[in-house]
């Protein structure tokens, strides 16, 4: 009886790999929510044109780099499509690598384009995020190991969007003008001069905080509609895991992994590692207090990958 349950369990997961299974990674959680193609303002705030180039912008500086794992970046950019997500995904193949972007998603009322492009750049994390990768989290999926551990976790993706891919994406833009048309509090402006010494790096600086900022704002309305108070810089999440958490987390868990990322001091040609997430990264090994991965998520001692 025992060894019937067990092989019927086996067989519904191998199921849900089929499907959307643990080899796949959502921007948020699986969700109901639609957002169609409309004429009034949702049109206005992000066209297919503008949609197109923020995904194309951001996997040009990538798709070089994949290219040398020996594998395709394959990307759908799924303009109709009403979902509100977006996800990474390894084919069976695994020189396949995937991500899909939604029009849904794109079409939030609060996402601006640099929100966007965050969005793109998480994806494009749990390719190329480095450690901690995601890991099994039951007998079952240990089985399926493989098809799971080749994938940063979500808060890993988080924090490589803004410490690599926003970077590398942004630093040759005009950051300057697009600041004089930002509100911009003295906080911010503390934060990137304390982290950077060049005008041009601390302006990058902001620009990344406003679009993190905007970021968490639309995880916050996602998961309460008829929120009024969002994450702040000033208000970090006190919790502290005591084991890596590889889920979504909550909007200022996900804020202050996004800030963690854009303050760090670690340069871009630094990169990360698959095993150690103590390369290329700001952490506490190295003695950093400075934007090192909070511990609303992640646990130092246990996230090192057994690959």
């Amino acid at each position: 009886m025992k060894t019937l349950i067990v092989l019927t369990t086996m067989m519904t997961y191998q199921l849900t790999l089929a499907c959307i299974g643990p080899n796949s990674h959502d921007f948020i959680p699986e969700n109901n929510l639609r957002i169609p193609i409309s004429n009034g303002f949702i049109q206005e705030h992000m066209t297919e044109e503008t949609f197109n180039n923020i995904i194309n912008n951001v996997i040009s500086q990538y798709k070089d780099e994949v290219s040398k794992f020996g594998a395709d970046l394959k990307v759908e950019k799924r303009w109709t499509d009403e979902k509100v997500n977006a996800y990474a995904h390894r084919m069976n193949s695994k020189n396949v690598w995937e991500i899909v972007m939604f029009g849904g998603m794109a079409r939030h009322p609060l996402l601006t384009e640099d929100g966007f492009a965050l969005i793109v750049c998480h994806e494009l994390g749990h390719h190329l995020g480095g450690a901690p990768k995601r890991i099994p989290e039951n007998p079952i999926e240990e089985i399926f190991k493989d098809k799971i551990i080749w994938a940063s976790n979500e808060g890993q993706s988080d924090y490589w969007a803004t410490l690599k891919c926003f970077r590398k994406v942004f630093k040759d833009k005009d950051n300057f003008a697009f600041l004089q048309e930002q509100v911009v509090d003295d906080e911010m402006f503390a934060l990137c001069d304390k982290s950077f010494s060049s005008k041009e790096e601390s302006a990058l600086c902001l620009r990344s905080l406003i679009a993190s900022k905007n970021l968490s704002k639309v995880l916050t309305s996602l998961s309460s509609p008829d929120a009024e108070i969002y994450p702040k810089i000033s208000t970090p999440d006190p919790k502290e895991v005591t084991t890596t958490f590889q889920k979504h987390s909550e909007a200022q868990c996900r804020l202050d992994t996004l800030l963690a990322g854009t303050i760090c001091h670690e340069v871009l040609s630094s990169n990360v590692s698959d095993k150690n997430p103590n390369i290329g990264t700001c952490n506490r090994s190295n003695g950093d207090d400075f934007g090192v991965r909070p511990l609303c998520w992640f646990r130092p001692k246990d996230s090192i990958t057994p690959l």
